[in-house]
């Protein structure tokens, strides 16, 4: 079974914002806030319960799922665990515990604690990876764009018209199953902390809300399954994620008035109420 820290801590998050919504002035942040951590929260823990059951193969055909090479070791499912260290790892999996490790030590963790704390989280993104049936599935870039009819290519043809390219697609559906889940679960952590962090400097869960939004992109890991505040504020597709932080990085550079947020990094310009809208805004002027 997962551990069910996480799950239980963005539940508990629902709660509060939920509850800190009912005397705001403006509700809505909060209340959006709410329902994303719950959902968060209530995946995980059903995720939790469905790991153990034979994964669903529908999202994949079965002849992808066999012995398709894994996108980022270029290795089989079969012949990709170490036999040499004795790691219950394949290879990519191994590679996203280092990676981790040294990520996290940059960030100041002591080695054995940060190999801890890498492995728990590669250890959940497996779970969450066997879960969707896509564990073993290999690239899947190709196969998404082929899609003509279901929920997943409709998904994909609205992505089209959030700015999404076929590029974009091979890049997040190309990678491993478990890297998808890592990147998501980093996200879901993140934005989290930064709630947290707001709350407890505003008092407000409608105002952590507002300053989430501001200051963080809030991305659509579910292939449709959104919840939307409004058109231009609704969650991106996460096909544009990678795209975007390059872009993110190369303009706050850029330009100087676009100071970092007093508590939590750098925040949407002036005009723009959530780092989504003006996102959406800057890809509709082929900005990125």
């Amino acid at each position: 079974m997962a551990n069910l820290f996480l799950p239980i801590l963005f539940i508990v998050a629902a709660i509060i914002a939920l509850f800190e919504s009912i005397d705001a002035p403006n509700p809505t942040a909060a209340v959006v806030m709410a329902a994303v951590f719950g959902l968060i929260g209530v995946g995980g823990l059903l995720g939790d319960r469905t790991t153990d059951a034979e994964p669903n193969p529908g999202f994949v055909p079965e002849t992808s799922r066999a012995s398709s090479p894994n996108s980022a070791s270029g290795h089989s499912e079969g012949d990709s665990r170490s036999v040499s260290t004795g790691s219950p790892y394949r290879a990519v999996e191994q590679l996203l515990v280092d990676w981790k490790v040294e990520d996290l030590e940059a960030m100041g963790m002591l080695r054995a604690d940060a190999r801890v704390r890498a492995s728990e989280l590669v250890d959940g993104a497996i779970e969450r990876a066997q879960s969707t049936g896509r564990y073993d599935a290999g690239p899947l870039g190709e196969w998404v764009l082929a899609q003509s009819e279901g929920n997943l290519a409709e998904y994909i043809q609205e992505a089209f018209k959030e700015g999404v390219t076929e590029s974009d697609i091979l890049r997040w559906w190309d990678m491993d199953e478990v890297e998808r889940q890592l990147v998501a679960i980093e996200d879901d952590v993140a934005h989290l902390a930064v709630y947290i962090e707001a709350l407890e400097e505003t008092g407000s869960g409608d105002g952590a809300a507002q300053i989430a939004w501001q200051t963080h992109p809030y991305y659509d890991y579910s292939a449709g399954a959104t919840v939307q505040p409004n058109a231009k504020d609704q969650l991106l597709p996460v096909e544009l994620k990678g795209r975007v932080n390059k872009w993110m990085e190369s303009y706050f550079e850029s330009f100087s008035e676009n100071r970092p947020h007093p508590l939590l990094g750098y925040s949407a310009p002036e005009g723009h109420a959530t780092m989504n809208a003006w996102l959406r805004e800057s890809i509709q002027k082929d900005l990125l």
